[in-house]
């Protein structure tokens, strides 16, 4: 994704209204599609974990490209994500019950329900995005503090070892049989991966801010000689080659 970040600006950049929904359409429906119907997408159709990166990153760039197009009422999209959540639970409470006796619907009810990967996580990060956005909340910093640590959150979720001392220490799954345990879990976790993932990084960042600043700028010292040396070299090259 860092290599790509250019090339993605540009890109967003320098697209029309038309372009982004085209490019949406067919991330959501032909790269990312296999993966939102079976947890773990197929690479011979082209999806990676790259390509879920870079659908979000897109669909993050048209929000704030043309949010002025987008005018929905904060009471539907408040209604609509509650609607989703109920939605979610009632299925998966459904599909827990059935798949006592019929463990594939269980997988297949899990599979497309509320994880990493799928269509249902991509739709209500939509609307909470939206929401937030017509909320005028004051003062606001709290939320943008948060913000700014969600792609770390993201990122620090992912390690193995800290997924790992999460939910070994902070979350125990036991055997969901009534409904109020699955609303109680759904928002459970994601606090407890959001508030612990927040101060792995802003601890992170007390630590290692300043060294990571001296790493940076002292890289950024010899990228600037070896790009003066390269380009003296380059200039003394074609000039030889004019006077020969």
């Amino acid at each position: 994704m860092y290599i790509l970040m250019p090339y993605l600006n540009t890109l967003a950049e320098k697209m029309a209204l038309k372009q982004y929904i085209i490019l949406l359409a067919v991330l959501i429906f032909v790269i990312c599609g296999p993966a939102y119907l079976m947890y773990y997408g197929i690479p011979v159709y082209g999806y990676t974990d790259v390509a879920v990166m870079v659908l979000l990153w897109f669909t993050g760039a048209f929000l704030r490209k043309y949010e002025q197009y987008i005018n929905i009422r904060s009471w539907l999209l408040l209604i609509f994500l509650l609607v989703l959540i109920a939605g979610n639970f009632l299925f998966h409470f459904w599909g827990f019950n059935i798949g006592i006796e019929h463990p594939k619907v269980y997988t297949y009810t899990m599979n497309i329900g509320m994880y990493n990967y799928s269509f249902y996580s991509y739709v209500v990060a939509i609307v909470v995005f939206l929401l937030f956005r017509n909320m005028r909340l004051k003062p606001n910093f709290l939320v943008n503090y948060a913000a700014s640590g969600v792609f770390a959150v993201y990122l620090i979720h992912d390690n193995p070892y800290i997924s790992g001392l999460i939910f070994r220490n902070f979350i125990h799954f036991t055997k969901v049989k009534e409904l109020p345990m699955v609303m109680q879990q759904t928002f459970t976790i994601p606090a407890v991966i959001l508030f612990v993932c927040l101060l792995i990084e802003y601890s992170r960042t007390i630590m290692f801010g300043k060294f990571q600043n001296y790493y940076i700028n002292f890289l950024a010292k010899i990228i600037g000689k070896l790009d003066l040396i390269f380009t003296k070299i380059l200039a003394r090259v074609f000039k030889r080659r004019k006077t020969d």
